[in-house]
């Protein structure tokens, strides 16, 4: 009667560390269990603090795994100076050692004058190649040309939207230009 007694070994706040510990605990042999684990999953990290989750193994095996979860709390840090650094190359990114480069990217040409283009079919952003390659003062007065022409075209003068073609073809250009200089 006594191997079908479960011991409770620890309280833990956190589901998913819980079912952690579990499987440790099960790959050493030992059968262990969370009553109520499913539950706490459902109501998230909010209600952690407030409900615990019982870490449980049969009471045969409760001294083993207080030595197994002990294991994890007692170990020895690693000193930086004891680790050897990789050897770094120059295909290395900006986190592995390289220097961070200031300035952006280069822009490309179809894109700008993809951006031109389609951007203003699309969502009437006259002047969106100017402001893919950082010329924002020539975007801003592009698409104020372009929103000008759609006003005055709905206020009734027609052919003001002869102007719309123009608009994306000066912004095509301009912005193709801008990413060769």
């Amino acid at each position: 009667m006594s191997d079908a007694r479960f011991v409770t070994l620890k309280q833990v706040g956190d589901p998913v560390e819980a079912e952690m510990l579990v499987d440790l605990l099960r790959q050493e042999g030992i059968a262990a269990s969370t009553p109520g684990a499913g539950q706490a999953a459902y109501l998230g990290h909010i209600a952690a603090a407030t409900f615990q989750v019982p870490l449980q193994v049969p009471a045969r095996d409760a001294e083993r795994a207080r030595e197994i979860l002990g294991a994890l709390e007692d170990y020895d840090e690693v000193e930086p100076e004891d680790v050897p650094a990789p050897p770094l190359s120059d295909d290395d990114g900006p986190y592995r050692g390289r220097v961070r480069s200031d300035e952006p990217p280069p822009r490309k040409k179809l894109t700008a004058i993809a951006a031109a283009v389609l951007l203003p079919l699309i969502l009437g952003a006259f002047g969106a190649g100017h402001f893919y390659v950082r010329r924002h003062g020539a975007g801003f007065v592009l698409l104020a040309l372009g929103w000008g022409c759609i006003a005055l075209a709905i206020a009734g003068v027609g052919p003001a939207l002869v102007g719309l073609p123009v608009i994306v073809a000066l912004d095509a250009w301009g912005a193709a230009r801008a990413t060769d200089a």
